[in-house]
């Protein structure tokens, strides 16, 4: 069972990969199997209504970006699409309103299903060289893991 606190990085409820920081050497180490995908996820919006804004923007750059290369990337189909599509849709209209006021449970609903769908899109799509380049900043630099992959998404893909 999973219950994430995060409308990003939290829609890990749909994949199979756990990435555990090494802090004493200062890496992330990717691993996971389909063993490790939870039943049973419950969303509740009230789980992330107290997150502060830079979490919010950190966390919801990890639910867009997935998203977007769901869409864009080769090894999606239109199944991976379609989800990621009304994903980078939901995040556009509610990851600002989310920002400004942590309390707005319906922005943190609807933040929390655009995170599900961007894990359907970038469950079966994989990700890409913007997303394993962010994981080595985010180990080396301590750069939270959405604001990182933001970086270099912008950098390779040219996601602004």
């Amino acid at each position: 069972m999973a219950i994430p606190t995060t409308s990003g990085t939290g829609f890990r409820k749909l994949t199979w990969a756990i990435v555990l920081t090494d802090t004493k050497d200062n890496r992330k180490l990717g691993l996971g199997t389909t063993e490790c995908m939870p039943d049973v996820a419950i969303l509740d919006p009230v789980m992330v209504a107290g997150m502060p804004p830079q979490i919010t923007a950190d966390t919801g750059m990890d639910c867009y970006l997935p998203c977007h290369r769901g869409i864009h990337l080769r090894l999606g189909t239109s199944n991976d699409s379609r989800p990621g599509l009304i994903a980078t849709r939901l995040t556009l209209d509610y990851l600002p309103r989310a920002y400004k006021n942590g309390k707005d449970l319906e922005a943190r609903k609807e933040m929390m299903s655009a995170a599900t769908m961007g894990g359907m899109s970038f469950g079966n799509s994989m990700a890409g060289l913007g997303h394993s380049t962010g994981h080595a900043l985010g180990a080396i630099f301590h750069v939270p893991h959405g604001r990182a992959v933001g970086l270099f998404s912008a950098l390779y893909y040219g996601v602004s």
